[in-house]
């Protein structure tokens, strides 16, 4: 047993003649077979065993059994002070158990490992994550112990360790999507979320550490991950798709047209309530953390609730010419396909196409004239801007991707997409959010000292070559006169 309530040595040695005495007097009335003691004890049994299911390769323990050990047991128990003034420390024989009640501060908290912990008291706070999580030595057990072990704490400690709990799922999935992404640690920082009432470490350890929010105030939102070996999943999406268009260009108040110099199809003052029904109905691959559909509802709702993200543009990203073939989607009729390739470190049964969306495509709903006024190469947060000075919205964008997708000769970190239907993809473009939301606040390392490759260079440079491949071919048409009437 741990007993960890103070680093002050003197409260210890306090601590150890009480926790004696109760050990000498329980002693005697064992011996004794106090029957009001026995009763006690085993009421106490009969509460906590029911408390963890047995698992298969455990047996059940009657409490005849239990108590028949009682006395010898208690008999063993030692009650030792480990801290640096005392002069008896815990010391374990290769081939003896050691029964003991351990009391301690940093010592224990920090640096000693208690073998066969099952039971602890403690009541000592920390200041830091890693301090605080130093401190709890009962993380494992082996196997037939399970039920044994008990942890008394206060209330706010079993919050911190569960909010420290959060903290560690969050970064594993954080190194999960890095991995099924292909990023690299120079390319994103992990992400630990902060607490109110505690420093991650100590600042010392943080001077490169810098502040990061998590929100979708103001993001893109891309599908990079795609199931292209799964048909049905891929036909799903492709439904989802049109029906989104049908069902939006069929209410009141909505506006279909053609972006000027694009050819891209566009929905206008689509209500809020045909967005939330597409998402419950598009799947997104369930290794994409922040796509998710719960996720995106909610911050949604809140938005909505707070008078935002109540009427959204639709857009089709298709190509004005028609380099990787057409396809159908519903109300806009046969699109353009586009071109996206995978990475080659992506999974088997997973496509990583890295970027979906390329840096001006918030402004794909916007005609020319809109977006001349930012110059020859607008940035993401140009037109983020520009869409706020002219109360564009919100804008959903849809990727109809070629499935026979193939990389350019000098693209060596790429393979063809090797789909077995067609992809749709998808970016959603939020605005600056309206309502105070349930922004996250975070710290992460600070990248800005490295260079870091722009996925979106490999997507407007695909682009780019298919635009130019078909200007070529129309041109080449017109000198040799195929393309006269």
């Amino acid at each position: 047993m741990l007993i960890h309530t103070s680093m002050l040595a003197e409260a210890h040695f306090r601590l150890q003649d009480v926790i004696q005495d109760y050990v000498d007097d329980l002693k005697t009335k064992l011996q004794n077979n106090d029957a009001a003691v026995l009763s006690s004890l085993e009421k106490v049994w009969i509460s906590e065993y029911g408390r963890v299911a047995r698992q298969d390769d455990e047996t059940d323990v009657p409490w005849a059994a239990v108590s028949a050990e009682l006395s010898a047991v208690v008999d063993s128990v030692k009650v030792i002070v480990d801290n640096y003034r005392s002069t008896e420390r815990l010391a374990y024989e290769d081939d003896e158990p050691l029964t003991c009640i351990a009391i301690g501060g940093n010592t224990l908290s920090r640096g000693l490992t208690l073998e066969g912990l099952v039971t602890s008291y403690f009541v000592r706070a920390a200041s830091a994550y890693d301090t605080l999580l130093q401190m709890g030595r009962w993380f494992g057990y082996r196997r037939g112990y399970s039920d044994l072990v008990r942890i008394w704490m206060t209330d706010d400690l079993r919050q911190w360790f569960r909010d420290l709990a959060t903290v560690e799922a969050e970064i594993r999935r954080e190194i999960e999507r890095f991995e099924n992404e292909g990023l690299r640690p120079t390319e994103l920082a992990v992400k630990i979320r902060t607490h109110p009432a505690m420093a991650i470490t100590a600042a010392a350890k943080m001077r490169s550490a810098t502040q990061a929010s998590l929100s979708y105030s103001g993001t893109r939102e891309q599908t990079i991950l795609f199931s292209h070996l799964d048909s049905e999943w891929l036909s799903a999406n492709w439904r989802a798709g049109e029906r989104l268009l049908e069902r939006s260009s069929a209410l009141p108040g909505v506006e279909e047209s053609k972006v000027e110099g694009s050819g891209r199809y566009v929905l206008r003052s689509v209500p809020v309530k045909a967005i939330l029904q597409f998402l419950d109905e598009y799947r997104f691959h369930p290794a994409a953390i922040r796509l998710k559909g719960g996720l995106l509802r909610r911050y949604i709702d809140q938005e909505v609730a707070a008078g935002g993200l109540t009427h959204w543009n639709v857009v089709v990203m298709s190509t004005e010419t028609d380099t990787q073939g057409q396809y159908s989607l519903g109300p806009a009729g046969m699109v353009n396909l586009i071109r996206r390739t995978r990475m080659k470190q992506s999974k088997p049964d997973v496509a990583n196409i890295k970027a979906l969306a390329g840096s001006t495509d918030r402004g794909a709903d916007l005609g020319p004239q809109s977006l001349a006024q930012l110059g020859p190469q607008p940035s993401d947060a140009d037109i983020l801007a520009l869409r706020e000075r002219i109360s564009a919205g919100p804008l959903l964008a849809l990727y109809p991707i070629a499935k026979t997708s193939s990389p350019g000769t000098t693209a060596t970190l790429r393979e063809p997409l090797g789909a077995v239907d067609h992809v749709l993809g998808v970016t959603i473009f939020f605005p600056p959010a309206v309502g105070k939301g349930s922004t996250i606040t975070y710290m992460s390392a600070d990248l800005s000292t490295y260079e870091i490759e722009e996925a979106d260079q490999d997507i407007e440079a695909m682009d780019e070559a298919d635009e130019a491949a078909a200007a070529a071919e129309v041109t080449a048409g017109i000198e040799s006169g195929d393309a006269l009437p």
